[in-house]
């Protein structure tokens, strides 16, 4: 499990397809000094297992659905990514619970720039709309955020000042892609929900 605060931005070494799967190479001067083999890093909110390292650049593999279910396919050598290693049972949960596991890959339908906070629009296929509400919460590449409004199927989130410096949510454009997560609980609930009504 995650907590939606993104630890270190890096940028992709390397991304390759090799026998069975993907290799990823990130080049990390934080994750990297505080993370073993076999442990869990949420990359743009995928959780992925750390299969390798050396001093500075972490190694995964990433199995074909997962590549083809998230955006990693449109992503390339140089490409920014948000890291953020598995919550510790004692931190203290500053985001929201996160899983690492993607729901959807979706576009950025409008931004909209502001002193205070950037407000990034999505529209939210039919099929998920039961689990977004206003004031409630989602992960935007790993990065845990509050929807702000729900007009029809568009959602708009607000991202300060600060969560753009310390993410890529800062490169951010019209048709940029984006990892997404629905609240873990509000997919419990609805789960929940559709099975009591049978």
């Amino acid at each position: 499990m995650f907590s939606g605060i993104i630890e270190e931005v890096a940028p992709i070494q390397s991304l390759y397809r090799k026998s069975g799967c993907y290799e990823l190479k990130v080049k990390s001067k934080l994750v990297a000094q505080d993370v073993s083999n076999g442990e869990s890093v949420a990359v743009d909110g995928v959780c992925l297992t750390l299969t390798g390292k050396t001093k500075d650049v972490l190694i995964f593999d990433i199995m074909e659905s997962s590549y083809k279910n998230t955006g990693f396919e449109y992503l390339k050598a140089g490409s920014y990514v948000n890291l953020e290693r598995a919550l510790r049972i004692n931190a203290p949960l500053s985001g929201h619970l996160v899983s690492g596991h993607i729901d959807t890959v979706l576009e950025v339908y409008r931004y909209q720039k502001k002193k205070e906070s950037n407000n990034i629009f999505i529209k939210i296929p039919s099929q998920y709309l039961v689990f977004v509400v206003d004031k409630g919460s989602i992960a935007l590449n790993g990065v845990s955020l509050t929807i702000q409004e729900v007009k029809g199927n568009v959602i708009a989130v607000g991202v300060i000042p600060y969560t753009l410096r310390e993410t890529n949510l800062r490169d951010l454009r019209v048709g940029c892609k984006l990892n997404v997560e629905f609240d873990i609980l509000a997919k419990y609930v609805a789960n929940y929900l559709k099975n009591i009504k049978h």
